[in-house]
């Protein structure tokens, strides 16, 4: 009996097949068209990827060597026709650098910005804030600039340009005349980043501060 019934069951298969055959073609064609395209894709996909980290590559030598002008080509193409490449995000960073470098302080604040509304929190957001306190501080705009990078250890907590940043606080401070925080920054930075190489410069702007504020004190 079981036997009778996987023969019905596989006559009834057959011809369900030999009835259906056309449609039975057409979906499996259709399957392998799918599976094509999406291996199609993917390989274009990686071949994108493949030219962008090249045309990256490009402008990282070229900053290297400081042919900024040949920098900002390259990082300005990663940004233009591979923002979504995995070097497009910092594509936008090295762009705003190489602007600072050329001089087009302008250009670089609005690269540095447009990074931060394109990638909120994202990996180089301490470089961005930094970058931006930076432009402030050139154009002597010092509480801005204070405002810039504070925002590179709040926003972006444990980054590694955090003591450089506090150094920085305390320096426009001193621009400022702001003795007394100043060296509130300069000891903040001592104490919670003993680590850091920018403790050495720390030390010494304290002294100068300190001194500073005694001579205020006579």
């Amino acid at each position: 009996m079981k036997e009778d019934k996987l023969n019905k069951m596989v006559d009834s298969a057959l011809a369900f097949l030999r009835e259906k055959r056309k449609l039975v073609i057409r979906i499996l064609l259709v399957v392998v068209l799918v599976a094509a395209a999406f291996l199609l894709a993917g390989s274009r996909l990686k071949q994108k990827e493949l030219l962008a980290r090249r045309i990256f590559s490009e402008g990282q030598n070229a900053f290297r060597e400081e042919k900024f002008d040949n920098a900002l080509s390259s990082f300005r193409k990663v940004c233009r026709d591979y923002p979504r490449s995995k070097v497009g995000e910092q594509a936008v960073i090295y762009t705003a650098e190489s602007l600072c470098r050329l001089g087009e302080l302008e250009k670089a604040e609005t690269s540095f910005s447009e990074y931060l509304a394109l990638y909120p929190g994202g990996e180089f957001c301490a470089a961005a804030h930094e970058g931006l306190g930076y432009l402030m501080e050139q154009r002597e705009d010092y509480r801005k600039a204070i405002e810039a990078y504070r925002q590179v250890f709040e926003d972006c907590s444990g980054s590694y340009l955090a003591p450089r940043a506090m150094l920085s606080i305390g320096r426009c401070f001193e621009a400022m005349g702001m003795w007394e925080e100043a060296k509130e920054s300069y000891e903040e930075l001592i104490s919670s980043y003993p680590w850091s190489s920018s403790v050495t410069l720390a030390g010494a702007y304290l002294d100068v501060v300190e001194w500073e504020i005694k001579k205020k004190e006579k």
